[in-house]
């Protein structure tokens, strides 16, 4: 099935508007960034899931953050961390 076309006349606006916001809130707590570099310094965070094949047991490997990507997220009320780390493993029952 697709959307009526007010669905795709309507996606538009509220997209713009949370670009603005996130444009704005990270102007008031670290410095003027375009969309585009917001997007961009965003597009290029990554994790990897690396799996030791002896032991089953899982790391998240994140990639390394730009002082700006840390701001932004900063500004959302996230916080990168660089350091890789194990993801929990729920106990046998």
């Amino acid at each position: 099935k697709t959307l009526p076309d007010k669905a795709f006349q309507s996606i538009p606006i509220p997209t713009s508007r949370c670009v603005r916001v996130l444009e704005h809130k990270v102007r008031l707590q670290y410095k003027k960034l375009s969309p585009e570099v917001i997007r961009y310094e965003l597009q290029k965070l990554q994790v990897s899931i690396l799996k030791d094949e002896k032991t089953h047991k899982q790391y998240v490997l994140p990639s390394r953050a730009s002082q700006h990507a840390k701001k932004i997220l900063e500004a959302l009320g996230y916080k990168w961390n660089d350091t890789p780390y194990p993801i929990p493993t729920k106990p046998p029952k």
